[in-house]
């Protein structure tokens, strides 16, 4: 059987094909100039794309170095300059001229508000409070929480645990409240024999003291001059008191220092008690 215009039909086919040969090889060949063409200007692209991009990163961070150059120092100041920074551990100075701009250290001022109606209390800076009361203390004052209109019986507190915190404060203070500098003079009034030659001698030394620590030291021997005054009732004698909270008075920067800590708290002792 003879399929009509089958010659015809049959160059149609073979045109198709060769049209879809040529069209395959067309874009074969395409295909290969192109990923020639890309792999060709691969240096161009990562210049263009990914060396811009890091480019860029590195501007960002140029730019955040320089705004944080401009703020840290800001910062730093604010942060130096922040009342509510700690006051235990705290150099006096600092405290007292740059953070609470008072004469009187927060702590100090504080613990001996807390005692004001506490004279008569027996052992007052003799017996230890309870570790856990005067840990919370310590914490309060350092948020500076505690103020005039508080009473001591409002934090529930006795009075060995201001007493107790007190102590602390000023065993803790980077510099000793009569300073380290002038250990060597302190220590020269042991060799003194009699009041007679001592007292004109710690009232030099005490002249010579910073004006913060002259003052914060002038504000506590009145108070333990007070709680002397009841001392027949709370059997803290000048002498006792001298004893008690000398050693926090008194003692050296440096743990290595050849003066005797013995000599220290007698000294010490001695310029409380006088």
């Amino acid at each position: 059987m003879t399929i009509p215009n089958y010659d015809e039909r049959n160059r149609e086919l073979e045109d198709i094909y060769r049209e879809y040969d040529q069209t395959r090889i067309s874009n074969r060949d395409i295909y290969f100039t192109e990923t020639n063409r890309i792999a060709s200007e691969e240096h161009l692209i990562t210049y263009q794309f990914f060396a811009k991009y890091l480019f860029e990163e590195q501007s960002f961070y140029n730019d955040i170095q320089i705004y944080l150059s401009n703020q840290i120092p800001q910062v730093k100041h604010r942060l130096d300059n922040y009342k509510l920074a700690p006051s235990f551990h705290c150099d006096l100075s600092e405290h007292c001229l740059k953070r609470i701009q008072r004469p009187i250290a927060y702590p100090i001022e504080m613990c001996l508000h807390l005692l004001e109606n506490c004279f008569e209390e027996e052992g007052i800076f003799r017996i230890a409070p309870a570790q856990a009361k005067q840990k919370k203390l310590v914490t309060e004052l350092d948020l500076q929480i505690i103020n005039k209109n508080i009473k001591l019986r409002d934090l529930a507190y006795d009075p060995h645990v201001p007493a107790g915190t007190l102590k602390q404060y000023l065993r803790e203070l980077p510099d000793c409240l009569l300073t380290d500098a002038l250990l060597p003079l302190w220590n020269q009034i042991i060799s003194l024999s009699t009041d007679e030659y001592r007292v004109p001698h710690i009232s030099q030394l005490i002249n010579k003291l910073p004006q913060v620590n002259y003052n914060n030291l002038c504000q506590l021997i009145w108070f333990l001059s007070r709680v002397s005054e009841y001392s027949s009732i709370n059997k803290m004698t000048a002498s006792n008191l001298g004893i008690c909270i000398g050693c926090s008075l008194l003692y050296p920067k440096e743990q290595s220092s050849n003066l005797s800590l013995s000599n220290l708290y007698t000294i010490s002792s001695i310029i409380v008690e006088l």
